[in-house]
């Protein structure tokens, strides 16, 4: 396992096997014992400037809580005031530093880090290798809110999609019912016909006053009947015809938006997937392995969107 290590000659920091015995320094060409490189990074960072020594670890992190809570709710001078009084008080954290370093770029609003050269050393490596590309992460933020807008607009694409549909299976309810109606409307105008022409033939044909009589007024009602039948469904009929139109309109509306909802989303896809290329080549350009830290230290605490 590759393990921090400072080599013993030159003072270079280095990552060692754990498991060997000796390694060769890349920048002196130096052998040296891996457990002696090892112990030097360890007494390295375990030793805070001048010599002073974490005393209560604990009271450490709630300090860099607070500071940190502070910068999320955006009071970046109060944050920027707790990061200073913890380097005072735990001046070898290099937390505080890193707080004081970030928070004095947002404040000034310069994507440039300031940080004094005599405090690199209490760094660890892989925050080392972020102060070098302090603008790896810009993409973040953007890509985060590209993340929410996406979610937002494929909700809107796929609620349109479905409001699409469902009107057009309405229209096709719509439209079967109707040419049911139609059937029902041409039956009930050619049985009031026919019942016509039956009340007719009642009149001149039959002798008998009585079934002529009873033959005319069977047929007068059921023309009645059929004819409101008939009325009844021919206003369904161009009452339905009107619910297509309608319909049809609002299909072709549904289908427009349904397209610009498309249009949007892939264009907002292909922003995000541009974004978070370009930001995975600058964080593999730093090369932090720890890209949690890098994440937790660098972008909650946000100090680097400066507009």
């Amino acid at each position: 396992m590759l393990v921090p290590a400072i080599c013993p000659k030159c003072g270079g920091s280095l990552e060692v096997d754990d498991s060997q015995e000796a390694a060769v320094c890349k920048y002196c060409s130096t052998p040296f014992i891996a457990e002696k490189a090892i112990n030097n990074y360890i007494n390295q960072h375990n030793t805070y400037i001048n010599n002073a020594t974490i005393v209560n670890k604990d009271t450490a992190d709630r300090m860099f809580t607070k500071a940190v809570d502070l910068t999320r709710i955006a009071k970046y001078q109060q944050a920027y005031d707790a990061f200073v009084e913890m380097s005072l008080e735990y001046p070898g954290d290099w937390r505080s530093w890193f707080g004081v370093s970030l928070l004095r770029m947002h404040i000034k609003k310069t994507p440039v880090l300031e940080i004094d050269p005599k405090l690199l050393n209490v760094f660890p490596p892989y925050i080392l290798k972020m102060l070098n590309e302090p603008n790896a992460p810009l993409e973040y933020p953007k890509i985060k809110r590209l993340e929410n807008e996406l979610k937002q607009a494929g909700w809107r694409k796929e609620n349109t999609i479905q409001e699409w549909h469902k009107a057009e299976n309405d229209l096709a309810s719509i439209i079967r019912g109707k040419g049911l109606f139609e059937k029902l409307m041409f039956a009930s105008f050619g049985g009031a016909g026919i019942c016509f022409i039956i009340m007719l033939l009642s009149i001149f044909v039959f002798k008998n006053n009585d079934l002529r009589v009873g033959l005319f007024l069977l047929s007068f009602v059921l023309i009645i009947i059929l004819a409101i039948s008939g009325m009844t469904t021919l206003a369904k009929i161009v009452s339905d015809n009107k619910t297509v139109i309608r319909m049809k309109e609002s299909i072709k509306s549904y289908e427009d938006v349904t397209n610009n909802n498309t249009k949007f989303y892939d264009g907002l896809l292909q922003t995000y997937n541009d974004l978070k290329t370009k930001m995975d080549q600058k964080l593999a350009k730093v090369g932090v392995n720890n890209v949690e830290d890098y994440y937790y230290y660098v972008l909650m605490l946000n100090p680097m969107s400066v507009k």
